[in-house]
């Protein structure tokens, strides 16, 4: 049995059906999801707001909320900056790491937002869409692999925000990331040109655009590793 996701869709006879109504009828073959929420997916704005603190008095709080869906990251929910961080969390994505280190938050996150709107690193899609030429893996930043969930989610209008790609320091907003055991307060985390190959590669297939304060960093290295 083939599992079909949003992107599994084709203009036929002038309309947009699911690949598989046109095969034959003996493929035993689902679709994962309603076509009306596959299609809710496709029209919304999503964006991802990292946890750099060079969005501090930038104001883009009123800019990010604007956004269908909001997305961060481990910590990032406890940011209370809204003026300039935005003020929802629609979406939050955790990584292995924080996981082990916060069990006893993981109650509390998802009683807020939600089991299905909190998604842990192991329960993640990492297939690429068509086009996608990076070997995206479970060590690969979780950024990249949000953006690559999100896209097998349906989303096709995702939006970075408060990237540095380690270009700056603190890397972080210290008093919200200090306590938090492993992370990376110094150096480069991960492999960056990796980093930067995947973006690169998601922007070029048009699922992906930086905002200015992003783009200025990526600008950086990709200057740096490109």
């Amino acid at each position: 049995m083939k599992i079909y996701k949003c992107e599994d869709y084709i203009h036929y006879n002038g309309k947009i059906v699911p690949k598989h109504k046109i095969l034959n009828n003996s493929d035993l073959i689902v679709f994962e999801g309603s076509l009306e929420e596959c299609f809710n997916h496709m029209d919304k704005k999503v964006i991802i707001v990292a946890p750099s603190p060079h969005l501090i008095d930038k104001n883009l709080g009123e800019q990010i909320d604007s956004y269908d869906i909001i997305v961060r990251t481990n910590n990032s929910y406890l940011i209370d900056r809204p003026e300039d961080y935005g003020s929802r969390t629609d979406m939050l994505f955790i990584n292995k790491m924080w996981e082990r280190n916060n069990q006893d938050k993981i109650p509390f996150i998802i009683e807020k937002y939600g089991n299905r709107n909190v998604i842990f690193k192991d329960n993640t899609d990492l297939s690429g869409p068509k086009g996608y030429q990076m070997n995206t893996n479970r060590g690969s930043n979780m950024g990249v692999i949000t953006i690559l969930h999100l896209i097998n989610m349906g989303y096709v209008n995702i939006t970075l925000t408060g990237y540095s790609f380690y270009q700056n320091y603190p890397f972080y907003l210290e008093e919200y990331y200090k306590d938090q055991e492993g992370m990376v307060l110094k150096g480069e985390s991960h492999h960056q040109k990796k980093t930067v190959l995947e973006i690169n590669n998601l922007i070029k297939l048009g699922y992906v655009k930086l905002l200015e304060d992003s783009q200025y960093y990526f600008d950086i290295v990709k200057r740096k590793y490109l």
